[in-house]
């Protein structure tokens, strides 16, 4: 005879007189003990709370819902605990499929998943509908939960994917929540654990739109000519780049450019390398003067000085609160996207490098057990993590270092590429390595720059630019080329007749799109 489990419902919370009863009601039948912690409540949400159960208590609030909830879990007595929230609520087809469940469930299952349903519609800061999240846990196994926020299981359970499905009805989203749960851990000096830290909270200036600027590759390299004359002259970045593209660069919401060396004061350079390049460890605080906000680092130099200096480099970054992408400690750090979720939005960037197109490249990919960059000479990973990407969030931004350096044209793998990142998901393509710039496309919708070419990387007189974009809920909202000039190892805007010229060039390399005089390209 099948043995029926017995569930302790536990719940933590705080203000919820608006949504409580109606997700009590929907379960309070099918549980056999309700649990209700309460973090501060002003208004009537323990009255309510006492129409359905006496087991009540008291949880000072400090900013962590780990703590909160291994609190409740403490107080279960029943065999398994149902951790709930009261924006949550069951439809009579789930609760019918919740007690099968509860009268079928193997002794063996230690956890149980459920889909959570129907986000869309409610305001959440996730862009997917429906996901399997552990819902129901074994309690003798003594559970603990981790992470302040975005809280998880500590274990390695016995998980089974059940059928039931919990509908997400929340009244508000929790991006302020968040974001003071973020910002709390920085107070204290606390470090995100690696699981948290591909996310982060960030605050628009706009609260209609997000804008994402780009900029291609900078070198600090104290032995070549634009950070030697920077130091010469002080130390001041504004030397090197024109105050008012700094202004430009820190205006923009998400600011990010290809980081083309290692932070290091170790390593040595790779044997017979034309050109190997390491900067100062100190050097990475330019980064944050410009305003930068993540870097790529999946580029042909991040290597130079071998596997210790590109560990330093993401040591180094790491502490400077700089976010990078397209490297890592293995191919998993390597090939993950980094999140900013900003403006109930989330926008995933992937970078990756096609470069030293070689069996045993002096730039090494990371593998499962070593460090190295994220490499897509091969392009069946990449393609992948931008479908994964593109099911977990609202904007994908692929950047990528691809194409023959000095090459006005785009070669064969770029041209191949392209249009694969767009069918796998990419929202926005934004190319480096070629050193100079490279046409812009449209691909289905998805705009495209081959090559920004370099921003700040020598003495050579050189047309450059950014690209800034602004994005919505509704997408992609326009997109504009700033045409920019490196001359004499100081980067800056355009404007006037040289403006014009750059962008006549622009128009010339990009065959049938349209670019206005502003460097606003026109979307079909």
């Amino acid at each position: 005879m099948t043995h029926m489990i017995t569930i302790s419902l536990c719940m933590i919370v705080k203000n919820e007189e608006k949504l409580l009863a109606r997700c009590l009601d929907s379960v309070a039948d099918i549980m056999d003990e309700l649990i209700i912690v309460d973090t501060g409540s002003t208004d009537r949400t323990k009255e309510i709370a006492a129409r359905y159960t006496d087991k009540i208590y008291d949880f000072e609030w400090i900013g962590d819902f780990a703590a909160a909830r291994n609190f409740a879990f403490s107080k279960a007595t029943m065999e398994y605990i149902y951790s709930a929230d009261a924006d949550e609520a069951l439809d009579e087809e789930n609760r019918e499929i919740f007690r099968r469940l509860k009268e079928n469930l193997l002794p063996e299952i230690d956890i149980v998943q459920m889909y959570y349903a129907n986000q869309l519609d409610f305001g959440t800061i996730y862009n997917f509908d429906r996901e399997l999240r552990p819902k129901l846990f074994k309690r003798v196994r003594t559970f603990r939960w981790e992470e302040p926020i975005h809280e998880q299981i500590v274990l390695e359970p016995v998980i089974y994917d059940s059928d039931v499905a919990i509908l997400h009805l929340p009244d508000s989203n929790h991006k302020n929540r968040d974001l003071a749960a973020f910002a709390r851990m920085a107070s204290e000096g606390k470090r995100l654990s690696k699981r948290l830290h591909n996310i982060y909270a960030k605050e628009a200036f706009s609260e209609e739109y997000v804008t994402l600027l780009f900029a291609g590759d900078i070198l600090f390299d104290p032995n070549y000519s634009v950070m030697a004359k920077v130091l010469q002259n002080g130390g001041d970045i504004g030397n090197g780049i024109a105050p008012d593209l700094i202004g430009e660069m820190q205006s923009a919401d998400i600011m990010m450019l290809n980081n083309e060396f290692a932070y290091s004061d170790r390593g040595a350079p790779t044997p017979e390398k034309q050109f190997t390049f390491r900067a100062r460890p100190d050097s990475v605080a330019y980064l944050t003067d410009m305003g930068v906000d993540i870097v790529s680092l999946a580029n042909n130099h991040a290597y130079d000085y071998g596997e210790q200096a590109l560990l330093d480099s993401l040591q180094i970054l790491q502490a400077e609160g700089i976010p990078y992408v397209g490297a890592g400690v293995n191919e998993q750090e390597a090939s993950a996207p980094v999140y900013f979720i900003i403006n109930d939005m989330k926008i995933a960037f992937i970078s990756a490098t096609q470069i030293e197109r070689l069996d045993n490249p002096d730039t090494k990919g990371a593998t499962e057990t070593s460090p190295g960059v994220f490499r897509c000479f091969n392009g069946e990973k990449l393609m992948q993590t931008v479908a994964q990407a593109k099911e977990e969030s609202d904007f994908v931004v692929v950047y990528i270092h691809w194409g023959t350096e000095n090459q006005e044209e785009t070669d064969w793998l770029q041209n191949k590429q392209a249009p694969e990142l767009v069918e796998a998901g990419a929202d926005l393509i934004i190319g480096d390595h070629p050193h100079i710039l490279q046409r812009i496309e449209i691909i289905d919708g998805v705009p495209v720059i081959y090559s920004l070419g370099n921003f700040w990387f020598n003495s050579k007189p050189l047309d450059t630019g950014m690209v800034k974009v602004t994005i919505s809920e509704e997408g992609l909202q326009s997109f504009q080329f700033i045409p920019c000039q490196q001359v004499n190892c100081r980067t800056s805007m355009l404007e006037g007749e040289e403006k014009s010229r750059v962008l006549g060039e622009m128009r010339r390399m990009s065959g049938n799109v349209q670019i206005d005089e502003d460097g606003y390209v026109l979307m079909p």
